[in-house]
């Protein structure tokens, strides 16, 4: 059985507003049965890809799964590659909804913003350990390499102007400082990603570190060394990762 993936916590591909034509009702309720339909291909993909890998998964168990016609399939959607970008298309449009509105809180400085940014993504996962734990493996397997690949890209120009707006705010404050607030939070993304790797591996076994504790610890003060480095501000400025959150994926093994 497939397990039922919870992203509705993170995007919901069904339930966007439907468009006004201005056609009369039944021109808006084509509409809306087509994005809802849209979304259900989505949301079933999106379940298998994060359950049994994006390789192994086929067209048929998509439309199997949703319970529709071949052809409704390729009505929506070109190929399996098609679909997986426009998956990828809506993770990255939620994320970017949430940084511009972090970004627009007038009230923080350039540091705090940049924190929550990432803090709110770390502490949805820590709270949703449990499932996780159970996809990790999956998630991090050659299965997937292809959808992390697009995925980490995709997340890298979406948030690249929200990133690099903080970046500058954060120079004008006289916080960061650095020469290429453009494209300094393509770097942090990328050492972020690694970093997340390399705590799968650990979880799932794939690596063990002889020691959690001092792992994570160590890991912790890499991290916020290089990412404070690499905005030019004081040590301990930007705090992205919490080692008490860390804590708790070790502890739910």
């Amino acid at each position: 059985m497939t397990a039922k993936i919870p992203y509705d916590k993170i995007i919901s591909f069904s339930d966007r507003p439907s468009v006004e034509l201005g056609k009369g009702h039944a021109m808006s309720r084509t509409v809306k049965e087509y994005d809802v339909r849209r979304g259900e291909i989505l949301t079933t993909a999106q379940d298998l890809f994060f359950s049994k890998g994006y390789e192994a998964t086929t067209v048929q168990e998509i439309i199997d799964a949703v319970g529709i016609a071949k052809g409704t399939f390729y009505h929506y959607f070109d190929s399996k590659v098609d679909l997986l970008d426009a998956l990828i298309l809506s993770m990255t449009e939620l994320q970017l909804q949430n940084a511009q509105a972090i970004l627009n809180e007038g009230e923080l400085n350039a540091a705090q913003k940049m924190q929550l940014i990432f803090s709110d993504t770390v502490g949805w996962k820590t709270e949703n350990r449990e499932f996780f734990l159970d996809i990790l493996r999956n998630w991090y397997s050659d299965d997937n390499l292809v959808v992390r690949m697009k995925l980490s890209f995709q997340t890298k120009l979406t948030m690249r102007a929200v990133l690099a707006q903080i970046v500058r705010q954060g120079v004008e404050e006289g916080i960061f400082d650095t020469p290429y607030p453009e494209r300094i939070g393509d770097v942090i993304l990328d050492l972020l990603a690694n970093t997340s790797e390399e705590l799968a591996y650990n979880l799932t076994g794939l690596h063990s570190a002889n020691d959690p504790a001092v792992y994570l610890e160590e890991m912790l003060a890499v991290n916020r060394h290089a990412i404070n480095l690499l905005l030019g501000a004081k040590p301990g400025t930007v705090q992205i990762y919490n080692l008490d959150q860390l804590k708790l994926w070790f502890e739910s093994q």
